[in-house]
């Protein structure tokens, strides 16, 4: 899913009236791109600047926004409509630019129930996402996510879904085994975590769901084993999303190709009852003449199947297929 053509043009109008050159925009993009590198994991302070939120907004909202639209869906595909319409309190912790909140705006159909509350730390952050999120039922809150979502809690306060967009790969193992419990505690229905589609990304929502499990917490995607994950060390999950970029993104990310394709890992967990994955399509099919091999996950474990010309209902099937395609039985391929 792209960015909303509203929020692309209130982008565009921030950046113009900033007065910040593309020079200096792509300059704050490479620099930020190195602090997250070297500073990820200890909690530091990455994006303060104006110029550096702004080129936040443009180089990584379009992929965010894209990957938590299909993190929701994923996760509401598994629920009934009723339970789908009674998810109206949102809390976005960590909320950055809005991408979330845009998200969750587009992908939930509660009309006007919804309601919104973003938590960012970062003053510039939460200025550009204010601005750009204008249109939707949010209420912006300035502050750490664990002090927040800490206070929710001696108040007794849940939201149906709770979102935790590329956050959690920020902190130390140590606050993070911490965070995962506080988010589950203010979590009333869903909690969506989403990190990069990298090793360590899958490592830590394999993490948080081997962490969350025994308190409650069910997972209802993109997981078709309930226990245990079924892949190996050396193995990770993750889907892709295709992404269009602008003439001002492709600048920021010094590069020609019209789109980029975000890989990103996710990881839903509910209380609610939930229609369970029979499989998932885990890398994208690799087409050979007159076959194609499959490689799914599956409730019994890590499968690998080829399809021939020969099985024609199945072959179409598999033609069809990409990464993170749900299938009602590993046997439909």
């Amino acid at each position: 899913m792209e960015l909303p053509i509203a929020v692309r043009d209130a982008l565009d109008t921030l950046i113009a009236a900033s007065g910040f050159t593309t020079a200096a925009l792509r300059d704050a993009a490479e620099k930020m791109t190195v602090s997250y590198k070297e500073a990820s994991g200890r909690g530091a302070r990455l994006v303060t600047e104006r110029c550096a939120a702004l080129a936040y907004a443009a180089a990584r909202m379009p992929a965010t926004y894209s990957a938590v639209c299909s993190a929701l869906s994923g996760a509401l595909q598994t629920l009934s409509d009723g339970d789908i319409s009674s998810l109206t309190t949102v809390l976005d912790l960590g909320a950055g630019t809005g991408a979330s909140v845009l998200a969750a705006a587009a992908c939930l159909p509660c009309g006007g129930a919804l309601s919104v509350t973003a938590v960012e730390r970062e003053r510039e952050m939460l200025s550009v996402g204010r601005a750009l999120t204008q249109d939707c039922p949010v209420t912006w809150v300035q502050d750490d996510a664990v002090s927040y979502a800490r206070r929710l809690i001696s108040e007794g306060t849940r939201y149906d879904v709770v979102i935790a967009s590329y956050m959690t790969n920020e902190m130390s193992p140590e606050d993070r085994l911490s965070f995962l419990n506080l988010l589950w505690s203010v979590t009333g229905k869903l909690l969506v975590l989403i990190e990069p589609g990298t090793k360590v990304g899958s490592a830590i929502l394999r993490e948080a769901k081997q962490q969350l499990s025994p308190d409650g917490a069910t997972v209802c995607a993109p997981c078709p084993a309930i226990a245990g994950c079924p892949l190996d060390d050396d193995d990770w999950c993750h889907f892709t999303c295709r992404v269009a970029r602008s003439r001002l993104h492709k600048a920021l990310k010094g590069g020609d190709v019209p789109y980029e394709d975000e890989k990103f890992s996710y990881l839903a967990l509910t209380a609610l009852p939930h229609r369970n994955t029979c499989a998932r399509v885990l890398r994208h099919p690799q087409k050979d003449a007159g076959r194609i091999s499959v490689v799914l996950c599956t409730p019994d474990g890590r499968q690998s199947k080829t399809v021939t010309k020969r099985d024609k209902t199945a072959f179409a099937r598999a033609r069809k297929a990409g990464a993170g395609d749900t299938l009602d039985s590993e046997d439909t391929l």
